[in-house]
């Protein structure tokens, strides 16, 4: 598999595509994102089609096995991906339902389903500031072993690891934290 990148100077953005190299034809899917992590990528297409590849010793490609690829291989095949992040080796992503999954290693409790149980496939985040469709998220950044999302309530939810005691095992609001709109103002 290869990322490669075309420059459009008719409308100043970059075209990004994913060739995928199987033992059929080539195929060439349009992308709107492209993260990594340790060893492995993630690939979102327009569609919401989730393509990952590379290491996989923590489930962090989330294709229901441990097994590396160098195989773009499609995530969450019943879901429709909107925005995806990973840390060192997990992967995070939000559906275009603003449901948010996890997956892959899950030592610090960065998969904030309030286990430390590694999963190598994506599962909902849940408890704490993510309650069900109460808090629906709208974007997720992730970091070596923590997460941190931004909920349509506006407040900020992180979970993972803990050095400073800033965080938890499941998804807790930053105390103070309030995100309004465009004008980006706490």
């Amino acid at each position: 598999a290869r990322v490669v990148g075309e420059r459009c100077a008719c409308k100043r953005y970059l075209h990004l595509r994913l060739l995928l190299h199987s033992p059929g034809p080539r195929v060439d899917v349009p992308l709107q994102d492209v993260v990594s992590g340790k060893d492995f990528a993630l690939a979102l297409s327009p569609t919401g089609k989730l393509f990952a590849f590379g290491d996989n010793s923590y489930g962090q490609l989330g294709v229901d096995t441990t097994t590396g690829t160098a195989t773009p291989t499609h995530v969450g095949a019943d879901k429709s991906w909107s925005s995806v992040d990973s840390g060192l080796y997990f992967s995070c992503g939000i559906t275009t339902g603003r449901d948010l999954y996890c997956w892959g290693i899950n030592g610090a409790g960065q998969l904030g389903n309030g286990t430390t149980i590694n999963s190598s496939r994506p599962v909902l985040v849940t408890g704490g500031a993510i309650s069900g469709h109460t808090a629906t998220a709208i974007s997720v950044t992730s970091g070596g072993a923590q997460t941190c999302a931004l909920l349509e309530n506006g407040t900020i939810a992180c979970w993972g690891y803990n050095s400073r005691y800033q965080i938890q095992k499941i998804p807790m609001s930053i105390q103070g934290s309030r995100f309004y709109g465009a004008g980006l103002s706490w």
